[in-house]
């Protein structure tokens, strides 16, 4: 069986429920794997890019399902909830999203899509002559 990406998150999830950020090896994951640590590199160029990778699936587990509509005061707490929840899911997983600068797409748009698209250049004032 071929090694993906996701795997790699998962299994890295795995091993920091058992044995914490401070146990977490690429070594280690490897072994667990059942592969060497060679066959993450595959995937991850160092442990910071898996780092951010298993920040990213923390935070998309809060982010995956709408946001109850309300005033925004109760969204916030919501939002708020649910990220707390989804970060003591996993032993150090505060660690884990507090340690990283991640631009994957949960962690960026934090679960909700704009729904106003951004203007092109076309549309955008080019100033008062224009």
């Amino acid at each position: 069986m071929q090694l993906k990406r996701a795997d790699v998150v998962t299994g890295a999830l795995a091993l920091l429920d058992t044995d914490g950020l401070d146990g977490l090896t690429m070594r280690e994951l490897g072994a667990r794997l059942g592969v060497q640590a060679g066959g993450i590199y595959w995937h991850f160029k160092n442990k910071e890019a898996l780092l951010g990778a298993m920040a990213d699936r923390i935070i998309g587990t809060a982010t995956e399902t709408p946001h109850t509509p309300g005033p925004w005061d109760a969204q916030l707490a919501e939002i708020a909830h649910r990220l707390r929840r989804a970060m003591l899911a996993h032993r150090d997983g505060a660690r884990v999203v507090a340690g990283t600068y991640v631009t994957e797409p949960n962690t960026v748009r934090g679960g909700h899509r704009p729904s106003v698209s951004s203007p092109t250049p076309a549309s955008r004032s080019t100033g008062p002559d224009g």
